[in-house]
């Protein structure tokens, strides 16, 4: 814990470095800066990391765009009306900038946040902090920075990865018809998407798609035969040609698999009037004024 100014700058020597567990050295500290608030270092040193969205620079766009990935953890909000979004400390994260742009800053070593109860944040999920996801830590650190490790993938190999996620639940079962609608709502979203954005759009409907292979409500191949041919009807592969194509469509597949979609029952997961899971017809309505680059 460290104290922290109305300028949510830290107060004391070292900044978040000057933080400390002990409580001697707390009591000290804000003995020796009156009126702070408190904040918590980020990283190896409290063992959270933490995604800080912004909604005034495109945070909360981030945010549904990228809804898939980000496990069910700790949320507090901030005093503008942002998001703390806080996870099991990665070994090695630091506080990169590859996602400033999109709104959302990243606390590991070197960083901090503000925290309740000081004025202004307040916690608004309280449960267990959740571990990042792959697909989560590969927007964060890609591969090149030394991050998740992304396979540079081949048709053999691709084959290979394609058996061991089989379709397991049966036949006109009720994950079985929601499978169907799935596959059947991305492939119509991805032949409809414009040119400048089907790359990030064949992520994000592979995402979805592998969060429901990975519980075995369809089947690798059907995944990826269904968004392999809306590519070709909305011409990114004759664009960006088949190794690319294929590389962005495992990327959001392996992502979707490593947060599996959780049972239906959930209200989120029922069914609107226009024959549409509503979790997927709710993020339409969000995501149609949200633009991409391919």
């Amino acid at each position: 814990m460290l104290p922290m100014g109305p300028d949510k700058r830290p107060r004391c020597a070292g900044g978040a470095y000057g933080a400390s567990s002990d409580p001697r050295v707390i009591e000290r500290l804000f003995a020796n800066a009156p009126g702070s608030g408190l904040a918590v270092a980020t990283g190896a040193a409290s063992g959270i990391d933490v995604l800080d969205v912004d909604p005034r620079n495109g945070g909360d766009q981030w945010l549904v765009a990228n809804a898939a990935l980000v496990p069910k953890t700790r949320v507090h909000r901030s005093p503008r009306g942002g998001w703390h979004i806080i996870l099991k400390h990665s070994e090695g994260m630091r506080c990169p900038g590859s996602l400033r742009a999109s709104g959302v800053d990243v606390k590991g070593d070197g960083g901090y946040v503000g925290w309740p109860p000081t004025t202004g944040y307040r916690v608004a999920r309280d449960v267990e902090v959740a571990d990042w996801t792959g697909g989560l830590l590969a927007l964060v650190r890609p591969a090149a920075a030394g991050g998740v490790h992304l396979p540079r993938f081949s048709i053999a190999s691709l084959q290979e990865t394609l058996k061991q996620y089989p379709k397991t639940v049966k036949r006109f079962s009720t994950e079985d018809g929601y499978a169907k609608s799935s596959l059947n709502n991305q492939y119509n979203r991805l032949i409809r998407t414009r040119e400048g954005s089907r790359g990030s759009a064949l992520f994000r409907s592979a995402a979805g798609l592998g969060q429901q292979v990975a519980v075995g409500w369809m089947s690798a191949w059907e995944a990826v035969q269904v968004l392999w041919m809306a590519c070709e009807v909305n011409g990114l592969v004759a664009k960006d040609g088949r190794d690319r194509v294929l590389r962005e469509l495992f990327r959001g597949l392996q992502a979707g698999i490593s947060t599996p979609h959780a049972p239906l029952g959930d209200p989120s997961d029922e069914t609107g009037k226009d024959g549409r899971p509503q979790k997927e017809r709710t993020l339409t309505e969000l995501l149609k004024e949200v633009q991409y680059d391919d």
